[in-house]
């Protein structure tokens, strides 16, 4: 989030390669960060998926896809599926809107 010092928050989104629903959206992401960047609000797109179990939800085909959609926002490998876990997500195209907490 360093990399977005001016961002007044973030919409995350778990998605991935493989889910029909998550191929379906992909454009719908890409329009949510293109107006709400410009607001202040980036995407941040998290895979949780575990790569072995699912080939298709690989980093290098992450990469591949994100080049291909020419996504506008990082496209994350949660390896360990940590971060899925604490945001208690159970299901793929899950969105989270943050709102960055000034402290003084």
């Amino acid at each position: 989030m360093k990399d977005y010092p001016n961002a007044k928050g973030f919409v995350v989104v778990f998605t991935c390669n493989h889910c029909p629903y998550a191929k379906a959206y992909q454009d719908r992401i890409i329009e949510i960060d293109q107006k709400y960047k410009a607001k202040g609000y980036p995407v941040v797109a998290i895979n949780p998926n575990n790569p072995e179990l699912v080939p298709e939800d690989s980093y290098a085909e992450m990469v591949t896809r994100a080049k291909e959609k020419g996504y506008t926002f990082p496209y994350l490998f949660d390896e360990n599926q940590d971060v899925y876990r604490k945001y208690g997500q159970h299901e793929h195209l899950m969105y989270f809107c943050f709102k960055k907490k000034v402290m003084n």
